[in-house]
């Protein structure tokens, strides 16, 4: 999750989709923009759709647990 986040913050994608969703989402999307700054909050989500494609992947549950205990850590490596 934290070379996910690094590679969209390096290439500016992150911002990117932030300023897009700035302009012309409602004020619905403005949660998305303000997470879009939040190096907790991206973290958690990324970390959560990652976990929900191996959970998927593997048909094992129980890591929909990870993105709880891995946020902190990946919001360190940030």
């Amino acid at each position: 999750a934290a070379f996910i986040i690094l590679v969209l913050g390096k290439t500016g994608m992150r911002y990117t989709f932030r300023d897009w969703c700035d302009q012309r989402c409602t004020k619905f999307f403005d949660l998305v923009v303000k997470m879009l700054d939040c190096d907790l909050c991206i973290s958690f989500w990324v970390a959560l759709i990652l976990c929900t494609l191996i959970a998927i992947a593997t048909l094992d549950a129980s890591f929909l647990l990870v993105p709880m205990f891995s946020t902190p850590l990946t919001r360190m490596l940030i």
